[in-house]
């Protein structure tokens, strides 16, 4: 018996998004587009896709506060890891 193939998806996020402008303290990944922060929307982009096992946010360690107060909770959103 074959063991079926498992995909998971590490987004890297950890970049401070300084050459990005705007706000110097929060950086581009935080950033709200059209109202909702652009890690949330690549986040929920890939868990929606059944395909994918299990989704790993990779953030910076000074970004803990800032990801968790996405306040994001699925069964396949792995922890985060700084």
């Amino acid at each position: 018996m074959s063991t079926p193939i498992k995909i998971a998806a590490l987004v890297v996020a950890a970049g401070r998004g300084e050459r990005a402008g705007g706000d110097p303290g929060l950086p581009k990944q935080f950033r709200p587009v059209a109202g909702t922060p652009l890690l949330s929307r690549t986040l929920s982009a890939l868990l929606a896709v059944e395909a994918v096992d299990l989704v790993v946010p990779v953030i910076g360690p000074d970004q803990s506060g800032l990801y968790d107060a996405l306040g994001l909770a699925h069964p396949r959103l792995g922890a985060p890891v700084a």
